[in-house]
């Protein structure tokens, strides 16, 4: 009986996730179109296997961090063309600190990774790529 219930729950464990990620995909079409409206852009409807495609790209940092890599001096030249001393170090504070403290109008270094594939991008949004490629492009930028 144990044996079974054992074996039952490995298959469990096993469909579970590609259920989610399929029924997600379904949902992520409706929900990215939605999403974008609210933020005020235009996009086409998404298909059911264009949902899942984002979907798995949002649960995963590898298609941000292998863009970094392709577009790597593209960014650390949109984050040295803002000139400005630790840069990063006001990313920090800005989600803390109102306005009259910190001067917000600046890309953080996520930023510029996107920025790098989409130039007409908005200035504070952001998308993880990883600690090594972070900090790789990090310290090459504060390179003179």
């Amino acid at each position: 009986m144990y044996a079974r219930y054992r074996l039952k729950n490995k298959k469990i464990i096993l469909l579970l996730p590609l259920f989610i990620i399929f029924f997600g995909g379904w949902v992520y079409q409706y929900a990215f179109v939605l999403k974008n409206e609210i933020r005020g852009n235009d996009v086409a409807p998404l298909s059911y296997y264009q949902g899942v495609e984002q979907l798995t790209s949002r649960l995963s940092m590898n298609p941000v961090s292998l863009g970094a890599y392709e577009n790597y001096d593209t960014v650390v030249h949109l984050y040295q063309k803002e000139n400005r001393v630790f840069k990063e170090s006001g990313s920090l504070l800005r989600p803390i600190l109102p306005a009259g403290f910190i001067n917000k109008d600046f890309r953080i270094l996520n930023n510029n990774v996107m920025t790098s594939f989409y130039p007409d991008l908005n200035p504070y949004t952001s998308s993880d790529f990883g600690i090594v490629m972070y900090y790789s492009i990090l310290f090459n930028s504060s390179l003179p």
